[in-house]
């Protein structure tokens, strides 16, 4: 049974306790352990309850790929509220209309977007770089008091991801923490993962299944490797990397059929959109099985085996 009483950062912090020299996110040549991670992050977070961030309240997040993306939404979350992710990428009307809609007041950036975003997030909107040091006087003296526990609950918020918008208007659509971290313990479970895997995070964070590539291997000292090559279909189709036990390619069933023959990592295979709250089926491909071979997807979320 999934822990329904936790958040997905409470579960974080655990793993912190446990390992918090391993690595636990890497883009490129850098990296970050649990420790870093959970101090940055919280350092960030205890400024953002000074902002008046809480349960419910929604912060937009606006970053390139970087560990500052990983950064800025644990920030968000310890700090009660919900994260809006924005790519900066994305054309100048969905982001305005996003923003407006959402109705966020507080938007968290890199220094690099500042000019752009300031001028695209109008009046009444505060942007906040994640990438300074909190620590120093920019976050004030009482930042590392207010780092405790999360006002959050399993019930609260945990983001707002928008449609495509391809039936009329992008549509703001509520995941609760309780969804979330239902989706991300029971694919830990079945399929599986664990501390011995690799996740490279390839899909937008705007993107939902995000929330699995970035927060599972969180949870159990799997690394996250952010995908650092050219912009990818919202869905990541087309990526392409090299990892230790061979090349993988993102791209489906083709994938799923690259990795078993490869024995580079048993194939997590996800369906559903946020209408389904990230994911709504998975399945196991093993090394040897053609495609569609005794293929049984499960529901995500729900019983084992």
């Amino acid at each position: 049974d999934f822990p329904d009483s936790a958040c997905v950062h409470e579960l974080f912090a655990e793993q912190v306790r446990r390992t918090p020299e391993a690595v636990a996110v890497r883009f490129g040549e850098a990296l970050l352990s649990y420790r870093e991670l959970d101090r940055r992050s919280s350092l960030l977070a205890g400024y953002l309850r000074q902002r008046g961030v809480g349960p419910d309240r929604l912060v937009g997040i606006c970053v390139e790929r970087s560990l500052d993306m990983v950064v800025g939404l644990l920030a968000i979350l310890k700090a009660g509220g919900a994260y809006v992710p924005l790519d900066p990428g994305h054309p100048r009307e969905r982001l305005e209309y996003i923003l407006s809609d959402s109705g966020v007041s507080l938007l968290l950036t890199q220094s690099a977007l500042l000019g752009e975003l300031g001028v695209l997030a109008g009046v009444g909107i505060g942007i906040v770089p994640i990438d300074v040091d909190w620590s120093g006087s920019e976050a004030g003296p009482d930042v590392q008091g207010l780092t405790g526990e999360s006002p959050a609950g399993p019930e609260n918020l945990a983001y707002v991801m928008y449609t495509s918008g391809s039936t009329g208007r992008p549509k703001g659509v509520m995941i609760p923490h309780r969804a979330l971290t239902n989706l991300l313990t029971s694919m830990i479970r079945e399929p599986g993962l664990g501390g011995e895997d690799r996740l490279l995070a390839v899909t937008t964070y705007c993107f939902d299944i995000a929330g699995f590539e970035l927060f599972a291997p969180l949870l159990v000292i799997a690394l996250v490797d952010k995908y650092v090559g050219p912009r990818l279909r919202p869905d990541g189709a087309g990526a392409r990397a090299d990892l230790p036990r061979g090349e993988v390619l993102g791209e489906g069933d083709e994938l799923a059929l690259l990795l078993a023959e490869r024995d580079a990592v048993a194939d997590r295979a996800g369906h559903g959109g946020s209408s389904g709250q990230v994911g709504m089926a998975a399945r196991r491909v093993d090394a040897g099985r053609k495609s569609g071979e005794g293929a049984v997807s499960r529901p995500a979320g729900g019983p084992g085996r």
